[in-house]
């Protein structure tokens, strides 16, 4: 007698996942994991590049001018307190000093 199969096939398909996909994905991802957790619990060390030039310049700090002006609309040359009607003069004047 040959083995009866169920009627209600109807020859249908088969819904059967396929989780080879997913597998492959998950052992990429443990392979991925177990090749950085080394390295993180290492660290990393950097060593940043040594500055040139790293002398200050005190000739530049006279030719240097800071016109400031703070909240109460008081102005400020080379932290110094300049009225506002003078500040035209007082630029005039430091300008017209200079050698450079």
């Amino acid at each position: 007698m040959a083995m009866s199969q169920n009627s209600n096939s109807g020859g249908g398909v088969k819904a059967e996942p396929n989780v080879t996909p997913m597998i492959d994905v998950m052992l990429v991802l443990l392979i991925i994991f177990m090749v950085v957790t080394p390295a993180l619990l290492a660290g990393f060390n950097a060593q940043p590049p040594q500055g040139q030039n790293l002398k200050d310049h005190p000739e530049d700090a006279e030719l240097d001018q800071v016109l400031g002006i703070d909240k109460d609309g008081a102005y400020y040359l080379n932290k110094k307190p300049v009225a506002k009607t003078a500040i035209e003069a007082e630029i005039k004047r430091i300008y017209e000093a200079r050698t450079v």
